[in-house]
């Protein structure tokens, strides 16, 4: 499991935003609080270009800040209990 910290390099946040990402296939809430962290420290970054000596990266910040409010949404649901999908069975009903 990787932390982002203040030292985190370019490439540690997109990596960490990759890895993140299929939170919502999985289920897993550690890897969306991740993803929120990750989404965090690409908009921190104030602006849609980053560039470090091998590359420069370009992304669009409204979709990104989408994706954290859709993670966030995510965490509250999911923490809370909330889900919605809802499976019911009958094979208890009048045995």
């Amino acid at each position: 499991m990787a932390t982002l910290t203040a030292a985190s390099t370019m490439t540690d946040i997109i990596a960490e935003f990759k890895t993140c990402a299929s939170y919502s296939e999985t289920a897993d809430l550690a890897l969306a609080k991740r993803f929120i962290t990750a989404c965090r420290m690409i908009l921190a970054l104030r602006g849609s270009r980053m560039r470090n000596a091998q590359q420069t990266l370009e992304f669009d910040v409204a979709a990104i800040d989408r994706q954290l409010v859709e993670a966030q949404e995510f965490v509250r649901t999911t923490a809370s209990g909330n889900r919605t999908a809802r499976f019911a069975s009958f094979g208890k009903f009048r045995t």
